[in-house]
């Protein structure tokens, strides 16, 4: 019965079950550069919401970038959902990329966070 429960509170846990959140911060536009977030964003320059306890790189739809474009630089609220983006290797092993590596040694996929826009707002 214990392996049960503890099994339906991982399963909630997990990010299949991600709830939105609500996320505050300052909407900013960075230039692409050799760091992980721009590398997660897969694009050359990239938005990000910025506060003092964090930075999450934003994902969203392409019809919404009007919005976020009048909103740089503001403070913002964004409801949204924190999502694992899995980057494959490119087949192009001279291609500068981050390197992760499993217990083994073998060279695997990368792996990191993005803020997926659901709702943007400016706060007042």
């Amino acid at each position: 019965m214990k392996n049960c429960l503890f099994l339906f509170f991982c399963l909630l846990a997990s990010p299949i079950f991600a709830q939105n959140q609500t996320f505050e911060g300052k909407l900013l536009k960075k230039a692409w550069s050799k760091s992980i977030e721009s590398y997660c964003s897969q694009g050359s320059d990239y938005y990000v919401l910025e506060n003092p306890k964090q930075t999450w790189v934003l994902e969203f739809l392409k019809k919404d970038a009007k919005k976020i474009n009048a909103l740089l630089g503001k403070k913002v609220q964004v409801i949204g959902k924190i999502e694992k983006k899995v980057i494959k290797n490119p087949d192009d092993m001279l291609s500068q990329r981050p390197q992760t590596f499993s217990p083994d040694g073998k060279e695997q996929d990368f792996e990191c966070e993005v803020l997926k826009i659901n709702t943007l707002k400016a706060k007042k």
